[in-house]
């Protein structure tokens, strides 16, 4: 037998005990595996030859359980349970054996108590306080595989929002301090609000040696496409497009807009004789011949470098049109400028109008800060009323208060908001069982201000049957919140699939709010389906998804991806008074 074909043995020992792990089966032989793998570790033919004579006293007697698997192995032979285990497990849990400092048996305690079959999920709950409680946890793994997580999205090229917006603005200030650049503003998916991003894109006005000098220092670089792209192996790429001072506000606004919306506005300028690029909007007659204007030449100037802020100029380009101000966040789709026309965009939400924080975790469940922390700094961000929903099982788990507990918790809820000198209301999370049931008893639950839904395992049941076990479950004469609706875990795990139509028209015929979670990994739902839940009628509920003090601002930062929705006030029930959500008067 050759060298690579013992190493191919080696390989699938450990394989089959991590599969064996994986699927919670026959403990003993996967210990077995691993002990013949590390005996087996660099040795050669000779080896399998003395195993295949019948010499097995060279393997440590721990491995002896796995002496059948290896003489299948070493014969050539297909070991079924291998490839059954293979086929067998979901695909993506058996992915997630490469994951950081993870073990087998600590993946497969995350897949049987949160479903976790994803790396996105796997990110979303890593930094959760029941995590060290795995077997072989700790603070320290939970630490190392989080930096490991968001690495490997790095190296993908996906950034969230906010770490996006971090790199940008500081990019933005080093370009703004440098002489020979007269104006730089953020634009893109960025500016847009949009949850991830794959590139940071600018619009300068100004000396373009001046920026690749600024930039391009550990960067490649290259010009294309009218743009100025550099590039670093795990950083998001930049995207430069230098324009004339004269364009910079029409072209920033061209370059903030996806090409739905950047198609309906040059058509509009095009019946009004202009020439809309993205370089910036043209008088009518320039640009349109063989031979190209100079630089400069035929631009419509609407901002200067004087100018406080860059939407002095956007707003002077949509007066131009014809259109009122169209903020960056809804300028996408088709639909948002005929409906701007006609004067058919709410009046903008602003903070001033979020009275209260729902989704608030503590350390009993999601959470790392106590139940008394989080109530204090929810008054000192300024808010009227605090929602605390921990995850609640009719038995203790991790990640998990019981039932029993609630009865403490709501004590000691209204003592810390008395003290902090503020409302407080007692929710609980529960799961969304198979059969549509909620995972606690209907009793324990009739005596919440409010019950919030999840699907927490199942995501990859048949649309029908996920449709129906939702509408089920919206029967329930508790549930006030439908949370986490659809499940989707940013950048790539896109969540339940089901009638969305029907389970949100009912959802709405039975007062129950959907919620929008606003965990940077969720962002759930997209905003489609919040319009189409507000187009049935319902209510929108915000979510913080607050694990710790800082994420309490999340409803008030989240608004611009908030208002893709095109939420009114009323629409929201973070916009209410806490007598409102306990009596569910909306």
């Amino acid at each position: 037998m050759k060298q690579q074909t013992m190493t191919g043995v080696f390989a699938a020992l450990f394989e089959l005990a991590d599969l064996l792990d994986l699927a919670g089966r026959e403990a003993a032989l996967a210990a077995a595996c691993r002990a013949a793998g590390r005996a087996l570790r660099g040795r050669g033919p000779s080896m399998s030859a003395s195993l295949l004579a019948g010499d097995w006293g060279c393997l440590p007697s721990s491995a002896g359980a796995a002496r059948g698997v290896l003489e299948v192995m070493l014969r050539g032979g297909q070991l079924g349970l291998l490839e059954e285990l293979r086929t067998g497990l979901p695909r993506g849990l058996v992915d997630l054996l490469v994951a950081p400092r993870m073990t087998a048996a600590q993946l497969r305690a995350l897949f049987v108590s949160r479903g976790v079959s994803s790396w996105e999920q796997l990110e979303f709950i890593a930094g959760e306080t029941f995590f060290p409680q795995l077997p072989g946890g700790g603070n320290k793994t939970a630490v190392a595989l989080t930096k490991g997580l968001v690495a490997r999205r790095h190296r993908k090229g996906v950034f969230l929002c906010g770490e996006a917006l971090a790199m940008a603005e500081a990019i933005e200030r080093r370009l703004a301090a440098r002489d020979g650049v007269l104006r730089v503003a953020i634009s893109g998916a960025l500016r847009r609000a949009e949850p991830t991003v794959r590139a940071l894109e600018f619009v300068v006005a100004g000396n373009e040696a001046v920026v690749v000098e600024t930039l391009g220092p550990g960067r490649s670089f290259r010009s294309t496409g009218g743009a100025l792209r550099f590039h670093a192996a795990g950083e998001a790429d930049l995207v430069v497009r230098m324009v004339p001072i004269e364009s910079f506000a029409s072209a920033l606004v061209a370059t903030s807009s996806d090409h739905a919306h950047f198609e309906e506005l040059r058509a509009l300028a095009r019946d009004q004789g202009y020439d809309l690029r993205l370089s910036g909007l043209r008088h009518p007659g320039h640009g349109s011949g063989k031979k190209r204007s100079g630089a400069g030449q035929g631009l419509l100037p609407l901002a200067l470098p004087g100018d406080a802020t860059p939407q002095a100029g956007e707003e002077a380009f949509y007066r131009l049109l014809g259109l009122p101000f169209i903020p960056p966040e809804l300028r996408e789709g088709v639909g948002i400028v005929e409906r701007a026309a006609r004067g058919g965009l709410p009046q903008q939400l602003s903070t001033e109008e979020i009275q209260g924080v729902f989704g608030v975790y503590t350390r009993e469940s999601l959470g790392r800060e106590s139940l008394e922390d989080m109530v204090h700094e929810a008054a000192r961000r300024g808010y009227r009323w605090v929602g605390v929903n921990d995850q609640v099982a009719d038995r203790a788990a991790p990640g998990c208060l019981s039932a029993s507990d609630l009865d403490d918790q709501r004590l000691r809820l209204r003592a810390a908001g008395e003290k902090a000198g503020i409302e407080t209301l007692l929710g609980a999370e529960v799961e969304i069982l198979g059969d549509g049931t909620l995972g606690v008893e209907q009793e324990v639950l009739e005596d919440l201000d409010y019950v919030v839904g999840v699907v927490r395992r199942g995501q990859s049941l048949s649309a029908k049957a996920q449709g129906e076990r939702l509408s089920r479950a919206l029967e329930h004469p508790s549930l006030t919140i439908l949370g986490q609706p659809s499940g989707r875990l940013l950048p790539d795990w896109p969540g339940l699939r089901c009638a969305w139509h029907e389970v949100l028209g009912r959802a709405a015929e039975r007062s129950v709010a959907l919620e929008v979670n606003l965990h940077p990994l969720a962002m759930d739902p997209d905003p489609s389906l919040q319009r189409e839940m507000l187009a049935a009628g319902g209510k929108l509920v915000l979510a913080a998804s607050a694990r710790a003090k800082s994420d309490l601002e999340r409803p008030r930062d989240a608004l611009p991806w908030v208002r893709k929705a095109l939420p009114g006030a009323q629409d929201l029930l973070n916009t209410r008074d806490a007598e409102t959500i306990r009596r569910r008067r909306w």
